[in-house]
């Protein structure tokens, strides 16, 4: 991993769900594999100190950055756009979890 790189890392607080924690996983595999602009790129998982670290690409801007950028009206092909990302990601979710039960042995 370059380490140049500004990253964001996630803990992962309650690991005591392995069976919760297999399936994140499975939906960030799933998920990175689809190589789509909308979605955060995991660069890498590792355990320290007993807690699942995530290391992902580092976001420039959230939603509450872009709403803040139009005080007073946001233009329509804004709004669409980040309506069709959000629902990209909650359909992409939507498949892992079909998936993930689908699946079971």
């Amino acid at each position: 991993m370059n380490t140049e790189k500004a990253v964001a890392v996630k803990i992962l607080k309650n690991v005591n769900a392995v069976k919760q924690v297999q399936r994140e996983m499975l939906f960030l595999q799933i998920a990175n594999s689809l190589n789509h602009p909308n979605i955060l790129r995991l660069f890498e998982e590792f355990t320290s100190n007993g807690r699942e670290c995530l290391v992902f690409e580092m976001l420039h801007r959230d939603l509450h950055d872009t709403i803040s950028l139009y005080p007073n009206d946001m233009p329509l092909s804004t709004i669409r756009s980040n309506c069709k990302a959000a629902v990209y990601g909650t359909g992409c979710s939507q498949y892992c979890w079909c998936y993930t039960h689908r699946h079971k042995t």
